[in-house]
């Protein structure tokens, strides 16, 4: 298997180089290439498909992080925490958020993840995207579609920037005894502002 299509299995081999990798930034970021496919365009009709024809295939994309997060940081200490933030919160900024409780524990139960019957530790608890709530406390709050398409100009490091723990752009909180890390993502809406000093 080529070093650009590790995936994050639970066998250690595949998963040890995936995230040294990762850790020593080779690689610069964990994606899904999951997609649904329409059941008329493969396998002729032979796997039953929901009642919009769609086959259904892989959820793992939306436990993703948690198992990054269970896998890089948690089991094998290779992953800075702080590698899990990028762009900043201000004025101005994209406002695409995630809120961690890192106090949380699970286990995995969709029987269509390839992470089925895993255990992890951190939730997402909300997101946020373009300053409104779209997901809160396990339930979908916000319109079926906000997606955009963007234009994606640059390489990784535009958009990406590893934060130290003292940066100013890192804001950790409690909130009844519980604690959140805050998770930021701007793709594909310019350069990450740095200071220096």
């Amino acid at each position: 298997m080529s070093a650009d299509r590790i995936p994050l299995r639970p066998q250690l081999a595949h998963s040890e180089d995936a995230l040294e990798m990762l850790a020593n930034n080779p690689l610069c970021m964990c994606v899904s290439d999951h997609h649904i496919t329409k059941i008329a365009s493969t396998l002729n009709g032979m796997v039953k498909t929901t009642s919009s024809g769609i086959i259904p295939s892989s959820a793992g994309i939306e436990e993703r992080m948690s198992v990054l997060w269970e896998k890089a940081v948690v089991q094998l200490g290779k992953l800075d925490p702080m590698r899990f933030v990028a762009g900043r919160v201000a004025v101005g900024s994209d406002a695409d958020l995630v809120l961690w409780d890192l106090d949380s524990s699970r286990q995995l139960s969709s029987l269509l993840t390839p992470f089925h019957q895993m255990s992890v530790r951190a939730t997402p608890m909300t997101t946020i995207c373009a300053g409104q709530v779209l997901y809160t406390d396990g339930k979908f709050v916000g319109p079926s579609r906000t997606g955009q398409t963007s234009s994606k100009t640059g390489v990784a490091q535009d958009y990406f920037l590893p934060l130290e723990a003292n940066s100013p752009y890192v804001r950790d909180g409690s909130t009844e005894g519980k604690t959140f890390n805050l998770s930021l993502q701007a793709v594909g809406r310019g350069k990450p502002e740095t200071r220096s000093g």
